[in-house]
């Protein structure tokens, strides 16, 4: 690795790995996790322009109590600066993935900080139990405009086929919200 650049291979056993506002929960347990790593920065060709910044992960395969699966990403800085569409941050994303098993009661814990609290929230409390299975998954797209709503601005797809799932449709805990 240099100023330029560089790779690593990961390999995690009992661990964990942090994602600083992806997910509500911060920090992921992990039994297993595998993968291949490279970044790249690029000075800009905008004068006076931050570096461009381009991290990869390949062959990445991950388990925990949750879930386990495999994926694969790219990750880079937008064309503009500062934050949101068109801008520096959050960036662009290409990711595509499976899950080979996943526990139902517990996606509400994957689901993007994106996505509104009150959504996430309501997962939470309604899928109560089952299993997916053979889960595929997809973003991309500028991450300024996730989920993409019409397929604007990118793509993101989830399809889950699932085994024995209970959704509590009014969740008792939600009886007397507003």
């Amino acid at each position: 690795a240099d100023e330029q650049g560089g790779q690593a291979e990961v390999d995690i056993t009992q661990g964990w790995v942090e994602l600083p506002g992806a997910f509500e929960e911060a920090r992921l347990p992990l039994t297993a996790m595998t993968a291949q790593v490279n970044w790249r920065i690029k000075a800009s060709s905008r004068k006076g322009a931050p570096s461009d910044l381009q991290v990869g992960v390949t062959r990445a395969t991950f388990a925990n109590d949750d879930a386990a699966g495999q994926l694969n990403a790219h990750w880079q800085t937008g064309p503009g600066t500062g934050t949101g569409v068109q801008a520096r941050f959050p960036g662009r994303l290409n990711m595509d993935g499976k899950l080979v098993w996943a526990e139902a009661n517990r996606v509400w814990r994957y689901l993007p900080s994106m996505i509104p609290f009150d959504a996430r929230d309501y997962v939470r409390m309604a899928v109560r139990e089952g299993r997916g299975e053979n889960v595929k998954f997809e973003v991309q797209g500028d991450l300024a405009e996730f989920p993409f709503q019409g397929d604007v601005g990118g793509r993101f797809r989830v399809h889950v086929p699932v085994k024995k799932v209970t959704l509590d449709y009014v969740p008792v805990d939600m009886l007397g919200k507003g």
